[in-house]
């Protein structure tokens, strides 16, 4: 939290675990001098010990959903995301598909 009187903004942030695989948040932001009010609301699920999920909904109707898969041993990481506007579903959603490999210093 920063002082409104200096900063002209402040912010909240809550973050709980609900257990072990399951992580929910949220972050509200306020510009005092534009009247101005931004929120977030976000999750976290881990399927398995190589599958997570998240997803975001923010004040401005975007839903947003990522699933990360890494196999077993973690050499690479699969992402896959998928963005939509539920207040204009007119919009084109944005569709991201990602490939991570993860390397290793190799020394003598």
């Amino acid at each position: 939290m920063v002082d409104p009187l200096i900063e002209k903004s402040f912010d909240v942030h809550v973050a709980r675990s609900l257990s072990p695989i399951c992580q929910v948040g949220a972050h509200i932001r306020h510009q005092t001098e534009k009247q101005l009010t931004s929120a977030k609301v976000a999750g976290s699920y881990q399927y398995d010990s190589q599958t997570i999920l998240k997803g975001r909904l923010d004040e401005k109707g975007m839903v947003a959903a990522l699933l990360q898969y890494s196999p077993s041993p973690p050499f690479a990481t699969f992402s896959l995301l998928a963005e939509v506007n539920c207040r204009d579903l007119k919009q084109k959603p944005n569709i991201g598909l990602s490939f991570t490999v993860l390397g290793a210093a190799v020394t003598q």
